[in-house]
């Protein structure tokens, strides 16, 4: 496993990658005027990356699992784009329904991580 310091550097450095991920596709999405293709692809490849890691040559050392993890960090924008396509759905006459879609968002992401802390309780060997 990876140590104390180590940890240490993957939660530093993983902010750095979020925020300016979020700024530089924050500005892609302005300019294309196009979310829905922007967001998707980015969920298509953090998904992918994340599966590498049970790669054990890839999963096995710091430096390819930092390189990972900030790729993630860097293509894991979406609160500020989902907000403002959600937005753009419900149009200006359905505006007030949005907190209910930020509730079920919130329960969704409540249940998945209750999911997936059942799933690493279970300590899957591969």
């Amino acid at each position: 496993g990876l140590g104390a310091h180590q940890n240490g550097i993957l939660e530093a450095v993983q902010p750095i990658a979020t925020a300016l991920g979020n700024q530089i596709f924050g500005a892609l999405v302005d300019l294309m005027q196009c979310k829905k293709w922007v967001w998707l692809p980015s969920r298509v490849l953090t998904s992918a990356l994340l599966l590498l890691l049970i790669v054990p040559a890839i999963g096995c050392c710091f430096e390819t699992i930092t390189i990972i993890m900030c790729a993630i960090a860097f293509f894991s924008f979406g609160g500020g784009v989902l907000d403002t396509y959600t937005l753009d759905l419900l149009g200006h006459a359905r505006r007030g329904e949005y907190g209910q879609h930020r509730l079920w968002l919130a329960v969704a992401w409540g249940v998945g991580n209750a999911v997936m802390g059942l799933v690493a309780e279970r300590n899957f060997d591969w």
